[in-house]
């Protein structure tokens, strides 16, 4: 199975969610940490990143994109239809954070040049307070995929 965490809001959400999920990152780490994290992973947004193997042989994937979730999640599912039909499945997991609506009117001032340096710290701590949440979400879809091919 593959499992691809998106964001809509961009990469990091979904770095982070891969990161738990693979327990390379952890809920107590500091925010340099994960800072040095997404700086490992300098791709840009809407293509996919793999970042590894799970225990239970899943390739997990990250990808950032800045579009609505319900279209994200069509195009991949899509995707899997055209290119993978009776091959491996895959299943996506939205993981953005209910984030404060600063951070939100900061993410959509983003592409303005002069906001980059200060959007990027901003994002990276706000998802940094969340990675309780994102534990919490990455937990629950795991379990409604399993309990769904059962």
């Amino acid at each position: 199975m593959i499992i691809i965490y998106y964001c809509q809001t961009g990469k990091y959400a979904a770095l982070a969610a891969a990161g738990l999920h693979l327990k390379v990152l952890n809920t107590s780490m500091k925010l340099k940490e994960l800072v040095t994290f997404f700086k490992s992973y300098e791709q840009p947004i809407f293509l996919p990143i793999y970042i590894g193997e799970d225990s239970e042989g899943r390739k997990i994937y990250a990808l950032g994109t800045a579009m609505e979730k319900k279209l994200t999640a069509k195009i991949i599912d899509s995707f899997q239809q055209t290119f993978y039909a009776g091959k491996e499945a895959v299943a996506t997991i939205d993981v953005l954070p209910q984030l404060s609506f600063f951070v939100l009117l900061l993410v959509r001032l983003l592409p303005l040049r002069y906001f980059n340096w200060l959007g990027d710290r901003i994002i990276a701590f706000a998802i940094w307070q969340n990675l309780q949440v994102i534990q919490k979400q990455i937990r629950n879809q795991l379990l409604s995929l399993t309990s769904g091919s059962e």
